[in-house]
């Protein structure tokens, strides 16, 4: 009795065209972890790689802080420059249109 694969709605790191890609632009540190840069943004993590942020010239806020992994700033990333959108859960539906 086999398990079904899971189906993701969205691309995965590993499906990323390979110009699309995280590149370190400075190494980890005893005081920080790597900062890469990613479609213009600067991504960087704290020393443990448990905590993430990023900054994005346009994208709402400038970038936000306190995310759980790369995997998931690629994916909000992705979306934003692709159609200027977040991806789902992010999006907030608009309430009661006038």
């Amino acid at each position: 009795m086999g398990s079904a694969p899971l189906v993701y709605p969205w691309p995965m790191p590993s499906d990323t065209p390979a110009a699309h890609k995280p590149r370190i632009v400075k190494p980890a540190s005893g005081e920080s972890g790597p900062v890469y840069n990613y479609r213009g943004a600067l991504i960087g993590s704290n020393e443990k790689g448990t905590v993430w942020s990023f900054s994005l010239e346009g994208f709402p806020g400038g970038g936000w802080s306190g995310l759980g992994n790369i995997d998931l700033i690629v994916r909000v990333v992705d979306s934003w420059c692709d159609t200027g959108k977040l991806p789902a859960p992010y999006v907030t539906p608009l309430r009661n249109p006038a």
